[in-house]
């Protein structure tokens, strides 16, 4: 069923300076992706994604209270809907978890007015109780070098016991990685380096040193793509092999996690009657 030569990537060697009208236009497309389940309306915002305790839970962006939602991968609908009594969804935007926590990134920043940023951490047997309320989560702020209120982000992961950002900058096409403890408290975050995406990264995952970024292409086109790197840590980053594709669906994939043996499951936002909400399987070898 895996097709070798379906899932080939584009090994790009060096570090930055492909540009996207000669490294997306010569891109291998993975054909890979299936469809799991048509999602609920309410949440067809899903910016966020995670599988714990045997169920895939996400979030909606802004304009949702704050609640978290249990998928039921059976026919897309809400299982479980818990509300965190003590946090408010401004724009929430990711999801990553550790042995103990589920981390909410409330780090969205579309209008580059946001100073102030916050990621609450949720017990993880809190989250596997199901009550339908969780009376409080931690907290950690945190605000970017030099006052830099531009930046957006909406991908984020757990690496070496820290938190690591990916921002979404529109103008340069490239993410900026930053690095936060996560203890609760405020922090200004540390940045560690830069990579050349050539479009706007929305997710992230990581497991077993393997980095992806979930993203798409800008204007006209909208190119959904995944960037993987397959040694990923705190000492190489963003140096070494990395390899970059499209995805055969257009569509807006907001989230992504990673499973077992290349399985990638990613969701995508609903718009309008044409595209509804999803749950995808995505298969890189």
């Amino acid at each position: 069923m895996r097709t070798t030569s379906l899932f080939l990537f584009i090994y790009l060697c060096c570090n930055y300076g492909c540009s996207q009208s000669n490294y997306w236009n010569t891109a291998s497309t993975l054909n890979s992706l299936t469809p799991i389940v048509q999602l609920d309306k309410k949440i067809v915002e899903t910016s966020g994604l995670v599988k714990h305790d045997g169920s895939f839970w996400t979030i909606n962006d802004s304009g949702d209270a704050s609640y978290i939602y249990e998928i039921n991968t059976s026919n897309g609908g809400v299982k479980n809907k818990i509300e965190i009594l003590n946090a408010k969804n401004k724009d929430w935007e990711a999801l990553t978890t550790d042995n103990e926590f589920l981390y909410i990134g409330d780090i969205g920043n579309n209008k580059g007015d946001r100073g102030r940023l916050t990621i609450y951490k949720v017990s993880l047997l809190e989250l596997a109780s199901r009550k339908n309320k969780i009376p409080h989560a931690g907290k950690i702020t945190f605000s970017y070098p030099d006052d830099r209120r531009n930046y957006d982000c909406e991908a984020m992961i757990i690496m070496d016991g820290a938190l690591w950002l990916f921002t979404k900058n529109r103008k340069g096409l490239d993410t900026h990685l930053y690095t936060i403890p996560t203890e609760e408290g405020h922090y200004i975050a540390e940045f560690k380096s830069e990579f050349q995406c050539d479009g706007l990264i929305t997710a992230a995952t990581y497991k077993d040193e393997q980095l992806t970024l979930l993203g798409y292409t800008s204007r006209p086109n909208y190119l959904p793509f995944v960037w993987k790197f397959p040694k990923f840590n705190s000492k190489r980053l963003f140096k070494g092999k990395k390899q970059g594709a499209l995805l055969a669906k257009v569509l807006q994939f907001e989230a992504i996690w990673a499973g077992q043996d290349g399985e990638y499951f990613l969701s995508n936002e609903g718009n309008g009657k044409q595209k509804k909400p999803g749950l995808w399987m995505l298969i890189m070898e």
